[in-house]
């Protein structure tokens, strides 16, 4: 199992560029908002690490559950004003290995689950926030408002990562219990 982990890991950083984000081009001036909500929901390298955000944050506990998330958000957008602004830091492929090293680390932080320290573990996830919002950033499409496109991609990420973290501190207890209480 190990092995396997590795492997697929490993098999990550193979990858250069990661076309996830399909379709951008075509939507209107006018659909800015659209398309960030769109851009988060439709790379799937990005789903993921907002995923795992929410997960982690979950397990955490009361408070993590919810500041997680909104920490990351934050981070993710001065990510965004960086990369709009035009200030160049890494370069495309650089922060999209930087991305899917995320995704690896947010499964390697479900796996280890509720052990270990939780503000260690949100500080390594929200090192990474900074080139998601790098990475946004430098994929607005040219014909909508980097306004309305940040708008969105930060509404769709932060209900991702919230929706994951009330599904992990819900679920486990709606099915244990019978009762709608969280975990501690």
């Amino acid at each position: 199992m190990m092995k396997k982990l590795l492997l697929i890991s490993l098999s990550l950083f193979a990858v250069s560029n990661a076309f996830a984000h399909p379709g951008h081009e075509s939507i209107s001036a006018s659909q800015g908002l659209l398309a960030g909500v769109l851009h988060p929901l439709m790379g799937l390298d990005h789903l993921l690490a907002l995923i795992a955000v929410g997960v982690v944050a979950g397990l955490a506990g009361k408070r993590t559950s919810w500041s997680l998330p909104v920490c990351y958000a934050v981070i993710m957008l001065i990510g965004f004003v960086i990369a709009a602004m035009g200030v160049t830091v890494f370069s495309m492929p650089v922060v999209e290995t930087l991305i899917l090293s995320s995704v690896v680390l947010g499964a390697a932080l479900i796996l280890v689950g509720r052990r270990g320290n939780a503000y260690a573990k949100s500080g390594l996830l929200l090192g990474f926030a900074l080139f998601h919002g790098i990475a946004h950033g430098i994929e607005v499409p040219a014909h909508v408002s980097a306004n309305f496109f940040a708008s969105g991609f930060v509404m769709a990420s932060l209900a991702i990562m919230l929706l994951a973290s009330i599904v992990v501190r819900y679920a486990p207890t709606l099915r244990r219990n019978g009762e709608s209480q969280p975990n501690a």
